[in-house]
């Protein structure tokens, strides 16, 4: 029998997706800046549940002492929030606003200290998730559902710790490792990998969870530039990490990371209305739906502090589709 041999090149032209690089194609579906009640201590995007056309966007404004409110993907407001009982009691209302990809929302209200949960935009009986957590949250993050729900917060201090939740609201005890948090914050379905922002101006860390200690992925994970402050959401299923940052010439940015490495994006879109640069008034969530799905985000606008912005977009990942198994061959 001859025996052919073919280069690499050779090889590669016979199959050339694998080699080819992830890539994240992104089209813009919602552009919105909204005047709001008062100036925006914490916004988010709310998935639709499994209810195609209910998503939602969800802000909070202090000097309006109103419960958070709520608009549809048209920006109109369509009410706000049942929170008959858990009203802020002082302080500056609720922070840290956020949401799983089922729709349930979480919240930190910051005058009685307490996160408080609601099951739905239409929940009249929200519950206490959690009673006095480790002090002053600013951003949140939900990995998984049901009683596979890991919750995430930080804000505390620059530079400082994450707060995690498992399993059913109310939770009954939380785990809180230094993971260079405060104004960025995602987490994975499984809770046991999260990327950090320190403080503005900072840039997004990656910490993955193994045998139950913390420590920094220093060897896969590239830091991307100065990305700084700005709403992180992270899709597990397909191993992407959104950023919506806050400052400078890329505040009209959302960059799509892959997961595993960072580095210099995958994808980006640009929008027309900007974020405000105050950092942490913010929050994303990604729905993945096979190769690609949606993501939202909602920030307090640059117009003026008492403007929301609110950004959706779909989204679809070109798989890397490098050979495993190279006996096919």
């Amino acid at each position: 029998m001859k025996k052919v041999f073919l280069t690499a090149a050779a090889v590669a032209a016979m199959i050339p997706s694998a080699f080819a690089a992830r890539t994240v194609s992104m089209v813009p579906v919602v552009d919105l800046a909204v005047v709001t009640p008062g100036a925006i201590n914490s916004a988010t995007y709310v998935p639709d549940g499994g209810v195609p056309g209910a998503d939602k966007f969800l802000t909070y404004s202090a000097t309006s002492v109103l419960p958070p409110a709520v608009y549809n993907t048209a920006g109109t407001q369509q009410g706000t929030l049942p929170s008959t009982g858990v009203a802020p009691s002082g302080g500056q209302g609720f922070f840290a606003l956020t949401a799983g990809v089922d729709g349930v929302i979480y919240g930190f209200e910051n005058g009685a200290v307490d996160i408080w949960k609601w099951d739905s935009f239409s929940d009249s009986t929200p519950i206490k998730a959690y009673d006095t957590p480790l002090g002053f949250q600013r951003v949140g993050s939900v990995g998984g559902t049901g009683i596979n729900t890991v919750l995430a917060f930080t804000g505390n201090a620059t530079a400082g710790k994450v707060e995690f939740f498992s399993g059913s609201a109310p939770f009954t005890s939380s785990e809180t490792p230094t993971l260079l948090g405060k104004s960025g914050l995602a987490i994975n379905t499984a809770g046991d990998v999260a990327f950090t922002v320190a403080d503005t101006g900072l840039k997004i860390r990656k910490f993955v969870k193994t045998g139950g200690v913390w420590a920094e992925d220093t060897a896969n994970w590239i830091i991307p530039g100065p990305i700084g402050a700005g709403a992180l959401t992270y899709d597990s299923v397909n191993n992407v990490l959104f950023s919506s940052p806050q400052a400078g010439s890329i505040n009209g940015k959302v960059y799509a990371y892959d997961g595993l490495t960072g580095g210099v994006p995958i994808g980006e879109l640009t929008f027309t209305n900007l974020q405000g640069t105050v950092p942490a008034n913010c929050g994303g969530v990604a729905v993945p739906n096979g190769p690609g799905g949606t993501v939202g985000f909602a920030a307090r606008g640059a117009a003026t502090t008492a403007t929301a912005v609110f950004r959706k977009l779909t989204y679809t990942v070109t798989p890397d589709a490098s050979v495993s198994d190279w006996t096919l061959y």
